[in-house]
């Protein structure tokens, strides 16, 4: 008589973090094409470290490891894909540790944070050493795989925009991403058809960057802060300082959102409207990861505005009666 054997079901982190994996590969691949051997280097030990720490948190709490829990691995590579490909190995280790150990393990785990464990790990580092998190070396330029990398860094274009300059990048260069800029953030066109795919799998709620892109886009529109004519302000503030992936991969994520459509929609206008402000006077340029641990934390309060507003209508239905 043979045994029935029943499937270990998976952890619920697996399928969104699944489908994010798979929207990070292009991402990582064209950082290959322009940066060199440095990138999928970091990746490995982003992977690697992130894989330990997952390890050393259930050693610490006395839980079983579940290899089915993707997310520490996603976590790891958003915030290395918001690094100079250029940048020491130290810093990859050390900010992805950052990520999971204090961004999500120190909180419970997987959905138990209050803000997105790759946002809290790249502001912790942005604070702790901005020198080496906001210079980048130029696409194609030579960049060793050493501990030392010996490529020439420049500013990146948030950093021209906070100092009221126009960016000197041609537009197509902008569109594309090759640029002067982070890893993984610059490619607007990939991030768009990944938003896309994200969507329509049902991974992403479309409300949440819909009213997030939408509300950056007009506040560029609004607020002119270099000498340019208003679409170009909208054209430049939108497609730099990670607006978009940050659209896609950190305000987005599933395990914040709030649940009503309404909420949704809300949460991505409040984020959008922080993102921009900090970008505006913060001293950071990828002000959005900051914005994100401000505005996270509300998300369930958006629920429950709503939820109160459905009951106040419900019961003045009943009343006139």
């Amino acid at each position: 008589m043979s045994k029935t054997r029943f499937a270990q079901p998976r952890h619920p982190s697996f399928v969104p973090c699944r489908d994010y994996l798979f929207a990070l590969l292009p991402l990582y691949g064209m950082a290959t094409y322009l940066y060199g051997l440095r990138v999928p280097i970091l990746a490995a030990l982003s992977v690697v470290t992130a894989l330990c720490c997952d390890l050393l948190a259930a050693l610490l709490t006395r839980r079983r490891y579940d290899i089915s829990d993707l997310s520490s691995l996603l976590f790891g590579l958003i915030y290395t894909a918001m690094l100079p490909a250029s940048v020491d190995y130290s810093v990859a280790v050390l900010g992805t540790a950052v990520t999971v150990l204090l961004g999500k393990a120190a909180f419970g785990g997987y959905g138990r944070y209050p803000f997105h464990p790759a946002a809290f790990g790249f502001a912790f580092m942005s604070v702790c050493l901005p020198q080496e998190i906001y210079q980048y070396p130029r696409p194609f330029s030579e960049i060793g795989v050493g501990f030392d990398s010996g490529a020439t860094l420049y500013s990146g274009v948030a950093n021209a925009l906070r100092l009221g300059g126009v960016p000197n990048v041609d537009r197509t260069d902008l569109l594309l991403g090759q640029y002067a800029g982070p890893l993984g953030t610059t490619f607007c066109l990939i991030l768009l058809a990944c938003l896309v795919l994200l969507i329509a799998r049902g991974t992403v709620a479309w409300q949440i960057p819909a009213g997030y892109l939408a509300t950056c886009a007009l506040w560029a529109f609004v607020f002119v802060r270099i000498p340019a004519s208003r679409l170009e302000s909208v054209m430049y503030e939108m497609l730099s300082g990670a607006v978009i992936f940050c659209a896609v991969f950190i305000i987005s994520a599933p395990s914040l959102a709030p649940k009503s459509r309404r909420a949704k929609a809300l949460y991505g206008v409040v984020m959008g409207i922080a993102a921009m402000f900090y970008r505006t006077v913060g001293v950071y340029e990828m002000g959005v990861c900051f914005a994100a641990l401000l505005v996270n934390p509300l998300a369930p309060y958006f629920d429950r505005v709503f939820a109160r507003t459905r009951v106040r209508v419900r019961r003045g239905g009943r009343r006139k009666k």
